[in-house]
């Protein structure tokens, strides 16, 4: 049988002692470092693929609006997105979207999806009452954004129109904004030889007044004048003079030095130059004038001004510009989107997300730009077929529209949740100034508009 053998003490001191000289002798001197082991890089995270099929089998309701080209092209191609992603979409062209959302959020129990809305209007109560879903993560997220839907082929200004408060709530669907129209034959008989694309607005306030010496019923100018209609349009006056519809504190700021002059100069260019009764002019009317060959300059919005030969020939008479510059160099002219949005309380927004990218696609907004609205994105201006389109017979037009969509405002009407009541406010200001109001009398009117603005804005608790 094997002796068994234990380390005592005694035995360990015994075999130890012989090397205490060895070690005592290095005792001074550092281990060398250990080699180290070679590691191997993490490998890269793999991104998850983007698939247009992700979500085929689901079902979507959209909201739209029954007067918006871009509804008559979704629903014209809407089997196109079917055969892409798999996905149903329940299309509702209305008569007026703002009010339908508005109605069905408000119970809770809404089935949409997808609606389209305007933050001009809606933004705040909207974003308040959390009818929108914010965009930014499913922009963010790989496997749910087509690498191909560029998001920052969309302008900076554009997004003005999408976001509320920081939040990006929606897409853009085109683009609108502001346009001074010219007749050049006014122009010419008035002996008007300037280049309006380098005009402020005391440079457009000396042509008015030379056309308007043409005669009796020949006008320098035709602007919007009714309450309802004229504020957001004045607005390129208010950002151009420096001004702004809130100070740094969020009260009106309509008493503000810029402001004022901004109201007095809309309001003396109209009264010397335009119409009589311009208080009574709305969009359509003021154009008429143009149109009639009775007013040189009419300053409107992009979606409205008369570009198709087929009902507003001769087309060469008219010319097409940027908006004039403020007396400080400031050129703000007014850029504006619808946008398409996903509801806050929709249980397939992936699939209503898939559904915007293919809406608001270049390829989408070249078919729309066919029928008339503006891109919003960069891209479309620049494809051959665009560019052989609207581009080529109207490139002053489209000039300014690019200008526009690099540097216009999208703050076009005072920022309120009860933003129609506000608009029709300022515009009574407005009205008070065309009617022949000024200096001293005009900032105590202007102090009565801030204080109700304030009112309003107090009202609605946001």
């Amino acid at each position: 049988m094997a002796s068994s053998w234990r380390m005592t003490r005694r035995r360990f001191l015994q075999v130890a002692a012989p090397l205490l000289p060895v070690a005592s002798a290095f005792a001074g001197e550092s281990a060398p470092p250990p080699t180290p082991r070679p590691t191997k890089a993490a490998p890269p995270a793999v991104r998850p693929a983007f698939n247009w099929k992700k979500y085929s089998g689901a079902k979507i309701r959209l909201l739209t609006q029954s007067n918006h080209v871009w509804a008559d092209i979704v629903n014209a191609k809407i089997a196109e997105f079917k055969d892409l992603t798999g996905i149903d979409v329940m299309v509702e062209i209305l008569p007026d979207v703002r009010k339908q959302t508005s109605l069905e959020f408000s119970t809770g129990s809404s089935t949409a999806d997808v609606f389209g809305s305007t933050l001009a209007q809606d933004g705040i109560k909207f974003l308040a009452a959390k009818y929108y879903t914010d965009l930014k993560p499913l922009l963010d997220d790989a496997s749910l954004t087509s690498p191909e839907f560029d998001f920052a082929d969309f302008t900076p200004r554009i997004m003005e129109s999408a976001r509320q408060d920081g939040v990006t709530v929606g897409i853009p669907l085109w683009s609108e904004c502001s346009v001074l129209c010219y007749h050049k034959n006014l122009f010419k008989q008035a002996g008007v030889t300037s280049d309006p694309w380098d005009w402020t607005f005391d440079d457009m306030s000396k042509a008015a007044a030379a056309v308007r010496k043409l005669g009796a019923d020949i006008y320098g100018v035709s602007l919007r004048g009714a309450a309802s209609q004229v504020a957001g349009m004045w607005s390129v006056w208010l950002h151009s003079f420096g001004g702004t519809w809130l100070d740094k504190d969020g009260n009106p700021a309509l008493t503000s030095p810029e402001a004022l002059a901004a109201v007095e100069t809309y309001g003396r260019m109209v009264r010397e130059y335009g119409p009589p009764n311009s208080t009574a002019l709305d969009w359509s009317k003021s154009r008429e004038f143009l149109l009639q060959n009775k007013a040189a300059m009419w300053l409107d919005t992009s979606t409205l001004m008369p570009l198709d030969p087929s009902k507003f020939a001769p087309m060469e008479r008219l010319g097409y510009t940027r908006t004039p510059a403020g007396p400080k160099g400031i050129r703000s002219p007014q850029v504006f989107s619808w946008v398409v949005a996903i509801y806050g309380g929709s249980k397939n927004k992936e699939a209503a997300w898939y559904f915007i990218q293919w809406a608001t696609s270049p390829k989408f907004q070249l078919e729309l730009s066919k029928k008339g609205p503006l891109p919003a994105r960069r891209s479309v201006y620049i494809m051959p077929e665009f560019k052989a389109g609207l581009a080529a017979s109207n490139p002053d037009f489209i000039r300014a529209a690019q200008f526009t969509l690099e540097n216009g405002h999208g703050t076009w009407l005072p920022p309120f949740v009860n933003v129609l009541e506000a608009r029709d406010v300022v515009g009574k200001l407005i009205q008070a100034a065309i009617n022949g109001m000024t200096g001293e009398p005009l900032r105590q009117e202007a102090q009565k508009t801030n204080a109700e603005l304030a009112r309003i804005k107090r009202e609605s608790g946001l």
